[in-house]
């Protein structure tokens, strides 16, 4: 009977002890746990997360440099992990991924408002550019070379693209300092094929060149470009950097800048690449390669390959000065002939311009045709012979006026004859002898 009694009590301290119990904690995630389950405002998915059934919560801790592998170690287990979980939703989240896909095609295609990127545009962007710059790059290869010129002792390697044909006469554009110096030129086309090459004309304003091969093959001729390229539109660069073995290797890039009579990009070029095509994913040509800006400034800072080309306009501007009449004439500018001419011995000439002193002997001579009132125009050095000059012009003359144009340099001349024809005339003031002449001739070839 007392044993009931004490059993009895015993379970109904039980029975109080476990109503007081405080079960809410066991509902609340604790510091080193997280909370599975979201509320329908919670749950909005992410963009890592679209068309997965189990995402993750994004976390906001940064990851510094030393947390990197052991990060991507743990994401690779979780997105096992969730494999494993969701092996049942499989065919639904790529029927689902697919249907995003197919949303932003229409988007893209349909709408003419902004619209923004989505990590699942990639591919389907990827895939319509390359083969976009596949089949241009295809194709502008065709119309590129590589030229070979033998110098004094050896021999270097440019590139040029063909832009004009007549008959079975193929045109090559390249770069001026491509061709500077040379005895032969060999131009090997895409389908290695050399052809000996001819030089028909420079511009060393422009630094463009022109040469010619004959040929019974066809070969397709490239295109000018209308417009004026766009900073940020792509570009293709063609050209042969280095050696023989990479002819008309292709470089992809941006315009970065325009600037005056060139295109700085960023699709790489090197040497050997000089007088190589760069072309926009039209398939047609913007530029021509000819420099680029790589090391380190005076101050130390680095420079990161900065690729130039000449403009279009620039090539347009040169070909008028390669086709345009010649005067046949050397000119000196008659300030270099005073500041060297007004040094007292050799020496002092010597060490302010590095002259010679042959050359300091030659100006001092040249100084004595020079009126004393006249400090800029060209002095006339050599006239060459059957030349359009030949027989109106002389040794000694200083040019200082052209078509009413006053004369300061040789670049005033080549844009005055830029814009002749055969059997036009032109006029010229100059100094004979120290007198002021005016003398008419017409340019006959």
């Amino acid at each position: 009977m007392k044993f009931k009694k004490i059993l009895t009590v015993l379970l109904l301290l039980m029975t109080i002890t476990l109503c007081s119990c405080d079960f809410s904690s066991l509902n609340e995630p604790t510091n080193n746990e997280t909370a599975d389950v979201l509320t329908p405002e919670e749950q909005k998915p992410t963009e890592d997360s679209q068309g997965s059934s189990n995402s993750e919560s994004n976390s906001s801790t940064e990851i510094t440099p030393d947390e990197t592998d052991n990060n991507l170690k743990t994401e690779e287990s979780n997105n096992t992990s969730n494999e494993e979980n969701s092996n049942d939703s499989k065919d639904d989240n790529a029927t689902n991924e697919m249907l995003n896909q197919e949303q932003n095609k229409e988007q893209i295609s349909s709408l003419t408002v902004p619209y923004p990127n989505y990590s699942n545009d990639k591919n389907f962007t990827n895939t319509y550019f390359e083969d976009l710059i596949i089949e241009v790059a295809e194709y502008v290869v065709t119309t590129s070379v590589m030229i070979h010129v033998e110098v004094n002792g050896g021999y270097s390697l440019g590139s040029g693209v063909i832009y004009q044909t007549k008959d079975d006469l193929y045109y090559v554009l390249t770069n001026d300092h491509v061709v500077e110096g040379g005895l032969t030129y060999t131009i090997t086309t895409n389908d290695n094929k050399e052809h000996k090459g001819t030089l028909l004309g420079t511009s060393s304003n422009y630094d463009v060149a022109v040469l010619s091969f004959e040929s019974n093959e066809s070969y397709n001729v490239i295109s000018f470009e209308e417009n004026e390229p766009k900073v940020a539109s792509y570009v293709i660069a063609v050209g042969t950097p280095l050696k023989e073995t990479y002819i008309n290797s292709t470089t992809i890039g941006n315009v970065s800048k325009l600037l005056e009579g060139q295109i700085l990009h960023t699709a790489s070029i090197n040497s050997g690449n000089s007088g190589g095509g760069l072309f926009n994913t039209k398939g047609n040509l913007i530029g021509l390669n000819n420099s680029k800006l790589s090391g380190e400034t005076s101050s130390g800072a680095s420079i990161d390959n900065m690729f130039f080309a000449i403009s279009k306009d620039y090539i347009i501007k040169a070909l008028k000065e390669i086709n345009s009449p010649k005067l046949g004439i050397t000119t000196i500018d008659v300030k270099n002939v005073r500041l060297i001419s007004n040094c007292s011995i050799f020496y002092e000439a010597y060490y302010t311009y590095g002259v010679s002193e042959d050359t300091y002997n030659q100006y001092i001579t040249y100084s004595k045709y020079l009126p004393s009132n006249v400090n800029e125009g060209l002095l006339i050095v050599d006239v060459a012979k059957d030349s359009n000059a030949y027989n109106h012009l002389e040794v000694g003359d200083v040019l200082v006026v052209i078509d009413s144009i006053l004369i300061d340099s040789v670049t005033n001349i080549k844009e005055i004859l830029a814009s002749k024809k055969i059997n036009d005339s032109i006029k010229f003031e100059i100094y004979r002898n120290k007198e002021l002449k005016t003398v008419e001739f017409k340019l006959l070839k």
